[in-house]
């Protein structure tokens, strides 16, 4: 910057650039690779740790200094609209700054520092959005409106995820395709083409630059190159940055900031006052104890380089005045420059600030997140409403996109090639042939976290409604993107759509191929999502005993049929246990002995002692539907471990009745290769219960029978002596 300012036409005692215009175009290319760089930190899960606090906090923050800088900027006699992006752009800190001192000051392994780079990426995104804003409003011009600028919201977030969800799905997978044709060179250059083609994608569809570089950074974010990627970017980024900062510094106008001295100082100061107050404020209220919060309020106390991006955006759009950009440059070098010293004082003033409370007040403020991590229990309903809106929205976004592509661009190709109606008929098969497995996700109740709907279905009777009304409410989306292809691209009457669409939804709830097909996109997805997590649980998994395997993430108990049980005289396959409940029979023992994964024609007595296995969370929803159901099954051992409990009966059982818990590895030669559960002969022949699946370092528990297992796969079973060696002898191990 200070070479920029040295360089600009304001100073005069040295040659100077008279021509701005290529500095500004080599400017933009350095926004562009800082926000690649930015974007390549923040991975989805690191996101995700540390959203419940961010959100809290980050509301809190943006209201709180969003109002005082409007305040401030008011009473300067500033214009509305100056007074408004004030406000907004006081908000932003700078992610960049922030990990640099913390690093240099070794915090950034301390409790607040995840929450503080959690709140930044609130801030970065609101930054985007002010972005979009300004070049809606550019667009525009007097004509704007509260509609046109939802519209564009909206349509920035339908981007966001269609980009998401496709970037997620296919790059990761790519870059393990081809990890053995990527050396330095080429990584770098395959990484900064797919960074400008998303640039070119974001400007295509009327969004900033800064945008799709941030974007094609997060996406990029989860794949096995992350680091490497970095480490390559740094030069290129420095580089261009700096190219950057050197046109920051030919807008700083020496007669403005001098003129605007007050104007830096009291904005620098409302600056700090207001992060330090409202960010550790929001903090708290998220259930963090006092002395993380002031940390996290203290450590952003500075404004960001994006804050003067938006503003040099504003200013070459002519929605805020000239004066804006070399003033909130100057507040930006004042507090980046004081930021470390604000931090370091955190401590003093915390201790200052306990010493004044009254005694009661400081204990609950220092233990406020003990007390709430002792107290808090998580809401099934929020669970299971964050997961059901979380898939309804992705859903529906996909589906709407493959029905745009389906109209705009499918039908008219089938129309030029092939005569009606033939044409309509194939665009509209190839339209539903590629939403038919969301479809099927929205159809089938039992895809998806079915344990969360049976514990609310089974713990009150009263949740039932709703949960029926939320299941309708899903099949209806699917049967109105079905009508869609019915009446846009074949014009069938309304009737005949509706009952084309309710025999094709028949077929889609009842096509196992559909369903399975989903489940490998489904798995595939989160996968690569998972990607950094599931490495890190695998290395931990391998330095493990036995700590991490699935016979640990699965627990047994023993059950006893009483009198009057409704499910006595009744089969296991009658009962529907599993599809039902959850759970996995291993075992019925009687007066006539042990009977280890009894047939689902088992029919079950007065008496009989079942042994079940599960996941701990389904157990639970099980003994709340025995209680509130009135299945009369008594409890009779405590809970235990798979794994402990096959150890233990390894000591107090004779060999032939003992049960066996075993990870079978599926090779190419395997009858369970490219099959499903449903379809194995193995399985239906076998005396054995297929518990989990693991795909690489991603586990599946309870596998869906249409799930299809790979090669490469690692099946988990259960049962009894005789049934390894029945695969031995079928050659399936």
């Amino acid at each position: 910057m200070l070479a920029g300012f040295l360089a600009s036409p304001h100073f005069s005692l040295l040659p100077n650039v008279i021509d701005s215009d290529n500095i500004t175009v080599w400017s933009d290319i350095g926004v562009i690779f800082i926000l690649f760089d930015l974007g390549l930190d923040y991975n989805f899960n690191k996101i995700k740790s540390t959203a419940n606090t961010a959100i809290i906090a980050a509301v809190t923050e943006f209201t709180g200094i969003a109002c005082l800088g409007f305040a401030c900027a008011q009473l300067l006699g500033w214009s509305l609209t100056d007074s408004i992006f004030t406000g907004c752009m006081l908000t932003m800190s700078s992610t960049a700054v922030v990990s640099k001192t913390l690093g240099e000051l070794n915090l950034l392994k301390q409790a607040f520092a995840p929450i503080a780079f959690g709140i930044l990426v609130l801030e970065d995104i609101s930054g985007i959005i002010m972005m979009v804003v300004l070049s809606t409003v550019a667009a525009a011009g007097s004509a704007i409106s509260p509609l046109s600028m939802l519209e564009s919201i909206g349509l920035l977030v339908f981007f966001l995820i269609i980009c998401f969800i496709i970037g997620i799905y296919f790059l990761p997978t790519f870059f393990k395709k081809t990890r053995q044709y990527f050396n330095d060179e080429t990584l770098l250059i395959v990484s900064l083409g797919l960074c400008l083609s998303m640039v070119v994608l974001a400007s295509k569809m009327g969004f900033s630059s800064a945008l799709g570089a941030f974007l094609m950074g997060t996406l990029l974010s989860g794949t096995i190159y992350t680091r490497r990627t970095k480490v390559l970017l740094e030069p290129v980024k420095n580089l261009f940055s700096g190219i950057f900062f050197v046109s920051v510094g030919m807008m700083v106008d020496p007669s403005v900031v001098s003129g605007s001295l007050f104007t830096i100082i009291a904005l620098a100061i409302t600056l700090i006052i207001g992060k330090c107050i409202f960010t550790s404020l929001g903090v708290m209220l998220s259930g963090q104890p006092l002395k993380t919060s002031m940390r996290c309020g203290f450590s952003l106390t500075q404004l960001g380089e994006f804050a003067f991006i938006v503003a040099n955006i504003g200013a070459s759009y002519g929605l805020t005045s000239s004066f804006l950009y070399p003033v909130f440059v100057t507040v930006s070098v004042l507090t980046i420059f004081l930021t470390p010293h604000i931090l370091l004082s955190t401590d003093k003033v915390y201790r200052r600030f306990l010493r004044r409370l009254p005694k009661k007040t400081a204990v609950m403020l220092i233990e406020a997140h003990r007390d709430n991590k002792n107290t808090r229990q998580q809401s099934d309903w929020k669970d299971f409403l964050q997961l059901y809106f979380t898939k309804i929205t992705v859903y529906t976004v996909i589906l709407i996109f493959i029905s745009y592509i389906g109209t705009y661009n499918i039908l008219p190709y089938c129309r030029s090639v092939i005569q009606p109606p033939f044409g309509d008929l194939s665009a509209a098969a190839v339209t539903l042939l590629f939403m038919s497995p969301f479809l099927a996700a929205l159809m089938v109740s039992r895809l998806g976290r079915r344990d969360l709907m049976a514990g609310l279905w089974f713990k009150k009777r009263s949740n039932r409604p709703l949960i029926l009304v939320l299941m309708f409410l899903k099949a209806a989306i699917g049967l109105f993107f079905i009508m869609q292809v019915f009446t846009t691209m074949l014009g069938l009457h309304i009737i005949i759509a509706i009952i084309a669409a309710l025999v094709l939804a028949k077929f889609i709830y009842s096509s196992d191929y559909l369903i399975g097909r989903y489940l490998q996109i489904e798995s595939q997805f989160l996968i690569n999502l998972n990607a950094e997590n599931l490495a890190a649980a695998a290395q931990k998994r391998a330095s493990a005993r036995h700590g991490m395997w699935l016979d640990e993430q699965f627990y047994t108990c023993a059950y006893e049929i009483q009198p009057g049980s409704p499910w006595i005289g009744w089969s296991i396959r009658r009962l529907d246990v599993h599809r039902n409940y959850k759970i996995f029979v291993i075992e019925i023992s009687n007066q006539h002995g042990y009977h280890p994964i009894p047939s689902g024609h088992t029919v079950l007595r007065t008496g009989d002692k079942l042994l079940i296995t599960a996941p701990l969370n389904v157990l639970q929803t099980f003994d709340a539907a025995i209680k509130n159901m009135g299945l009369g099954l008594a409890k009779i051992t405590e809970t235990v471990t798979l794994h402990k409990f096959l150890e233990h009966e390894s000591q107090v059982r004779k060999e032939h009745d003992m049960l066996l818990c075993y990870a079978m590895p599926v090779t190419s030669a395997s009858p369970l290769a490219r099959s499903t559960l449903k379809k194995s002969d193995t399985l239906s022949k076998g005396k054995w219960l297929a518990l989990g699946l693991e795909r690489g370092d991603y586990t599946i528990p309870d596998p869906d029978a249409s799930f299809v297992i790979n090669n490469g796969d690692i099946l988990w079973i259960i049962g009894s002596r005789q049934m390894l060696s029945s695969l031995f002898r079928d050659t399936t191990l």
